[in-house]
């Protein structure tokens, strides 16, 4: 890594632990460079506005998911357990990166527009990673479905609004107790169950258990 890409490593996680403490919408471009004891234009000449930032910490955050996404889901056969991986791997995005609210609708329309295609790009990317494993798994004849990138797409819909349905439900608005996260977990394992028994699952033919 160079002198400059060590850098703006550096601002973007300095961003990001502002952003987790006082907000996005509440963080200036000053505050982190005081974070960061440098100066307003050493900052600028890496991010030329708050903007650019905030998608830089958006794509990093981004990028780490699916880093441990493809650890987890790496040469697995069966889709019980592809499904609990991937409901697991995005527990582990949920709990260290909620303070950053990245399901929330920036206020500002500038921001807003910039991180959509990011985060679009991102949809596309995990609804064809889970429609791949569906495919194959039809391909074998473990499942049937006319429409592997539909069905991820549901999935993936689905399980993201059963975790945003608990966690609202917690009294802890600030940040969720850890039984949270595992409620989230155990109700998603259980749509899970649901999708597969729904796509004819056998479980038989692949010799898996239900347990991971």
């Amino acid at each position: 890594m160079s002198e400059n890409d060590r850098k703006r490593e550096l601002i973007i996680e300095s961003a990001m632990k502002r952003f987790s403490r006082f907000g996005v919408q509440k963080t200036t471009m000053n505050e982190i460079a005081d974070d960061m004891a440098v100066t307003q234009p050493s900052l600028y000449y890496y991010f030329p506005d708050k903007t650019s930032l905030i998608v830089a910490v958006v794509e990093k955050v981004l990028k780490d998911y699916f880093s441990d996404l493809e650890l987890q889901v790496k040469g697995l056969t069966s889709l019980r357990e592809f499904f609990y991986r991937v409901i697991e791997a995005r527990r582990a995005f949920l709990e260290r990166y909620f303070m950053l609210h990245l399901t929330d609708t920036p206020t500002d329309a500038v921001i807003r527009e910039s991180c959509a295609s990011v985060l679009s790009a991102s949809r596309e990317k995990e609804v064809s990673i889970v429609a791949n494993f569906i495919k194959e798994s039809a391909s074998k004849g473990e499942i049937s479905t006319a429409d592997p990138q539909k069905t991820s797409s549901l999935y993936l819909d689905s399980i993201t609004g059963l975790s945003m349905w608990v966690i609202s439900r917690s009294e802890k608005k600030i940040f969720p107790e850890s039984e949270q996260f595992e409620l989230v977990v155990a109700r998603q394992q259980e749509l899970a169950e649901i999708f597969l028994r729904g796509l004819k699952y056998d479980e038989n033919q692949t010799g898996s258990n239900r347990g991971l």
